[in-house]
């Protein structure tokens, strides 16, 4: 269960992991330590902070890549927490638009090394594309030329 933190705190957190990576250009092993209690946390509940984590989780995938290749599990939760956003009903646009990038950093920077996770991403936002699709059709039908 997730505990009633300030969001603020969240924030500050996810913000130090991100300047802390950012700044080495590496992932070290106490930072993958920090990796796996951002994935508790996630599973706890807070997937509605995946934008707060995203500047960090984004340096995980870019300046940990051998490590999450190496580390099946650790890939293996960065495609859950996508999977997650996208099953969950209470998320918003903004937040599948993160869990995008998220998906998109992983097949970026793990080229050859995530191609199992492909086409299930695609397959999590064709619903959501086919349903805008279909939204902007209507209101063009019914608002005229």
């Amino acid at each position: 269960m997730l505990l009633l933190i300030s969001p603020d705190l969240y924030n500050e957190v996810f913000e130090i992991i991100d300047s802390c990576t950012f700044a080495a250009k590496s992932i070290s092993p106490t930072m993958w330590q920090a990796f796996e209690l951002i994935h508790a946390t996630f599973k706890a509940g807070a997937e509605l902070y995946l934008e707060d984590m995203l500047p960090a989780l984004d340096n995980f995938v870019q300046y940990g890549a051998a490590h999450l290749v190496q580390t099946p599990q650790y890939l293996e939760a960065m495609f859950g927490m996508v999977q997650d956003m996208f099953a969950d009903e209470k998320v918003g646009g903004v937040d599948r638009i993160c869990a995008c990038k998220l998906a998109e950093g992983i097949m970026l920077s793990l080229r050859g090394h995530a191609d199992q996770y492909v086409v299930a991403f695609v397959s999590y936002s064709r619903p959501i594309c086919h349903r805008c699709m279909l939204n902007i059709h209507r209101s063009k039908w019914q608002c005229g030329p």
